[in-house]
């Protein structure tokens, strides 16, 4: 067989496989998306989060996801802990629930420590929040840090891990109930 030949079906070969590899990643890339954008959609209606920014880890699998929202309302930390935690599980659940993107996450199931979810308390008119409240909520490899602005300068108020926060919204749930009983 005449080397240029050989070449030829090497060369053929290598594009093949290069290309089959490339639809795979635009596969898992578009389903991250896909549930990225689904779950927008659902915290817009049932939290009024509105996407702002979106992000990932994906070169080779599905390392990370991330989203960024403004919630048009100034908050405290009682109830930006209790819309991470809804937030938080509510992404966490439709990547898991996914089996078409399962065989392209790093692990199985994903964590908190594979997503990021950032919230940017704004005033009703988009406008930065007042000073001394919160500026920005992060959950970032698993610890939520609650940041206000003092004099132009983001300062990191309180830090929690997802499970404290989580526990901490459980308990005040609970509480919350206990008190609605006994009136």
């Amino acid at each position: 067989m005449n080397t240029k030949y050989i070449v030829l079906i090497i060369f053929l070969c290598l594009t093949v496989y290069a290309c089959s590899n490339d639809n795979d990643e635009l596969d898992y890339c578009q389903m991250a998306h896909r549930i990225t954008n689904q779950t927008a959609r659902k915290l817009e209606k049932e939290k009024k989060l509105h996407l702002i920014g979106t992000g990932g880890g994906m070169m080779y699998n599905v390392r990370m996801m991330a989203m960024k929202f403004y919630f048009y309302k100034e908050l405290d930390l009682v109830t930006v802990r209790e819309l991470m935690v809804y937030t938080i599980n509510t992404y966490l659940n439709a990547i898991n629930e996914d089996e078409e993107i399962r065989p392209y996450l790093c692990e199985f199931p994903f964590t908190v420590k594979n997503i990021e979810i950032t919230i940017f308390p704004r005033k009703a008119d988009n406008s930065d929040p007042s000073p001394g409240n919160l500026y920005y909520v992060t959950s970032d490899d698993g610890i939520l840090g609650y940041y206000i602005e003092i004099e132009e300068s983001r300062q990191l108020i309180h830090e929690e891990t997802f499970a404290e926060a989580q526990r901490i919204v459980l308990l005040e749930s609970e509480n919350s109930k206990n008190k609605s009983t006994r009136k």
